[in-house]
């Protein structure tokens, strides 16, 4: 893959982070006033929801930015891991919000209030346009994990468009007013469980966890087995960011160094595709870690 295809990718992922941004701050604008003026607590989750959206948006935007900064001296990897912190950062905010909306609706199940159900109907369809605009700019594999956690705050917040859409008509034709809360406690622990998966990878990548495509005991037997090769130890594989793996390794062998490391590295880049590789040579008589064998 060329250095412009990736300038032009990431190009393309800001003017989509972007424009979703200024469609998210409208929206929220539209969905708080509705909120407001219907009195539905589900309509203002809603509306928090896309809000938390923003955040979310921003935060990535401004970690594309930061990751193009090149390393330094005292950040010799570079600004890479900033869409892992980000992305932790926005999840850890959407489950404060959400925590506090639950909270909200247990108060508003056991003294319910009346709701506009027209307005919450006409403002929820609105906000079902914006969230499908929004998904199709945020729809990407090759995107950062920073803006994949913004995709599923959109996402989870289109469900709860949905939910909320139903909810007005609920109360339109029935005049149950619990359904409100009800919805809203559920919309909270929907949203809370669909962003564990983003908060969890976002950890693995900050504790420097071996990325989850690759299997570090197929990687030892693979450097085991090359020819001349009689053990393997200080074997780590980490990730400094979703799209970047590094590795280091001690190779006991009495082989020419150079071949060796220039065989091994040609190996392990073609069937693991890891991006930094770091491989050190001891001879068997001067090593004094024992190797790791393959089981």
């Amino acid at each position: 893959m060329s250095c412009d295809h990736n300038h032009s990718s990431l190009f393309s992922e800001k003017n989509r982070l972007l424009t979703s941004i200024l469609i998210a701050t409208l929206f929220t604008l539209v969905e708080l006033t509705g909120g407001f003026l219907s009195n539905s607590l589900a309509l203002l989750s809603d509306a928090l929801h896309l809000f938390s959206d923003v955040g979310a948006l921003v935060l990535g935007l401004l970690v594309l930015r930061y990751a193009e900064k090149p390393a330094s001296h005292t950040k010799t990897y570079g600004y890479a891991r900033a869409e892992a912190l980000g992305a932790l950062l926005s999840g850890l905010f959407l489950w404060g919000l959400m925590g506090y909306l639950i909270y909200e609706s247990v108060l508003r199940f056991f003294s319910p209030e009346s709701v506009q159900g027209s307005i919450v109907v006409i403002t929820s369809l609105i906000a079902l346009i914006a969230n499908g605009l929004m998904l199709k700019l945020l729809h990407g594999d090759s995107f950062s994990l920073t803006t994949k956690a913004a995709y599923l705050h959109v996402v989870s917040d289109l469900l709860g468009s949905i939910g909320v859409l139903a909810n007005g008509l609920i109360i339109r034709t029935t005049g149950w007013y619990r359904i409100d809360p009800i919805l809203s406690f559920f919309i909270a622990f929907v949203i809370i469980r669909s962003t564990y998966h983003t908060i969890a990878s976002a950890i693995h990548i900050l504790m420097e966890g071996a990325p989850k495509n690759l299997c570090t005991k197929k990687i030892l037997s693979t450097l085991n087995d090359l020819p001349s090769v009689e053990g393997v130890h200080d074997l780590h594989v980490w990730c400094i960011s979703s799209k970047k793996s590094c590795l280091s390794a001690h190779l006991v062998t009495e082989e020419d160094p150079f071949h060796l490391i220039e065989r091994a590295t040609a190996l392990l880049k073609q069937q693991f595709s890891i991006d930094h590789i770091t491989l050190q040579i001891e001879h068997p008589q001067a090593s004094s870690c024992k190797p790791l064998r393959k089981e």
